[in-house]
This record gives C-alpha cells, sequence and structure tokens, in this order.
C-alpha cells in the first residue's frame, strides 16, 4: 500500500488513480504473485516488453465484460499504416477504449523521429569522420570524436521523456490525445499508455461528442477511433 501510495503521488497530475483508491487483494494472492513475478526485473526490461506485458493482462481480466473495448492488433496497425500520422501532427481518439489506437500512433510517430535521428547520426559520421579525419594526428582524431560524442548526446536527448524540449515529449505532451466515456476504460488505457513509453497518457474520462480538456473540434489532424456502435 505504501508503494501504491507512492505511484499515485509520481502521478497525481495525470489523475490515474483516486485519492482514496487502494489495492484489494488478499495476502495470500499478493503473496503468491511475489513468488511468481521476484525473479524478474521489470524495471530493466523495455516499455515495448511491459506494454505487451499489460495488453496480455488486460486481455484475460476484461475478456467478456469489457470486450467491446478491444480492436485487433493487425486492424489497428493496418489502420494506422493508411493514415501514416507525421511528428507534429496531433491524434485523437474519442472512444479510446483500451488505448490500442493512441499507443500505436506513438510508436509510429516515436519510430519515425528515432529514424530520424539515427539518419542524422550517420550523416555526421560521414561527415566528420572523412578523408581529412584519416589522415589526422591522435591529438586531432581526439578531439574530432568528442565533438560527434557531444553531437550523438545532443540527438540523443530528442528521446528523452524527461527534456522538456525533446521530440518525444512534444509528441507524448502534445499530440497523442484520448477520451472514454467509461471512467475504468479511460484510466485502463491512461496506465495502458504510460506502461508503452508514452509518459503521460493524455486520456481523459469524459464523453467523446463533448469539446473538453483539450479535445475540440478542427484541433485534430488525424482521428483513429472505433466507435462502440
Amino acid at each position: 500500500q505504501i508503494i501504491f501510495r507512492q505511484t499515485k503521488e509520481k502521478y497525481s497530475k495525470d489523475a490515474l488513480f483516486a485519492e482514496d483508491d487502494v489495492i484489494k487483494i488478499r495476502r495470500e494472492s499478493f503473496l503468491a504473485i511475489v513468488e511468481k513475478l521476484q525473479v524478474y526485473n521489470l524495471s530493466k526490461t523495455s516499455d515495448d516488453v511491459k506494454g505487451i506485458a499489460f495488453e496480455k493482462f488486460l486481455g484475460t481480466t476484461f475478456r467478456g465484460e469489457l470486450g467491446q473495448f478491444f480492436t485487433p492488433r493487425t486492424i489497428v496497425e493496418f489502420m494506422t499504416e493508411i493514415l501514416d500520422p507525421q511528428e507534429g501532427e496531433r491524434v485523437c481518439d474519442p472512444c479510446s477504449g483500451s488505448g490500442g489506437f493512441l499507443i500505436n500512433a506513438f510508436e509510429y510517430i516515436r519510430e519515425s523521429i528515432k529514424q530520424s535521428i539515427e539518419n542524422k547520426k550517420e550523416n555526421i559520421k560521414i561527415h566528420y569522420f572523412d578523408e581529412q579525419y584519416e589522415n589526422a594526428s591522435d591529438s586531432e582524431k581526439e578531439r574530432i570524436e568528442k565533438q560527434v560524442d557531444d553531437l550523438f548526446t545532443q540527438l540523443n536527448n530528442e528521446l528523452n521523456l524527461d527534456n522538456t524540449d525533446s521530440r518525444i515529449f512534444q509528441l507524448s505532451h502534445k499530440c497523442i490525445y484520448g477520451t472514454d466515456a467509461n471512467p475504468r476504460m479511460a484510466r485502463v488505457s491512461k496506465m495502458n499508455m504510460i506502461m508503452h513509453g508514452d509518459g503521460h497518457g493524455g486520456v481523459h474520462h469524459n464523453d467523446g461528442l463533448l469539446n473538453i480538456n483539450g479535445i475540440f473540434e478542427e484541433r485534430f489532424d488525424v482521428i483513429l477511433t472505433n466507435p462502440p456502435f
């Protein structure tokens, strides 16, 4: 409960949990879970792995009761590829369910940002490690390598969610939005996005037809959704 309280405090801005929320689990169940999981260090796994595990857990926990909230992943990927969202475009899912469309859009754009940074790194290497570098003295080579390292560090910082000026931060905090009318699913969607490395979860519990919390008509470039008819 102490760790859960710390988690609630960390994500208090995102309204992920209510103040009076507690973990409702029997001691025996908790001990059994710890026994199964204690051999793993989840803090050292990638966000993608944690996100996939979370989705698998969701699928078995909510199947039937909340089946209408899950669009098959292949359909989600197919629709995202067709719409081809770009960096800087605002994406919205007004019926976000478990967050599948928003997560896929986030990952799709994130991959394009990563590729752009890799391309820049390749161009830097071509520019600095030329024939002049090959013929340079050891001290001159060291100076050039230091320059390249500094440029690489700057580029890597573009992928840092803690850097408010980074391209990934801008994507996470200013481009991905969602709402869901079901309070439980809005929370699941937000948590799912955080687990997939979004670090923010710009999803709100609201009617997707209302202008509210940064979601309003004419604001978005891309709408990805599967309304629960």
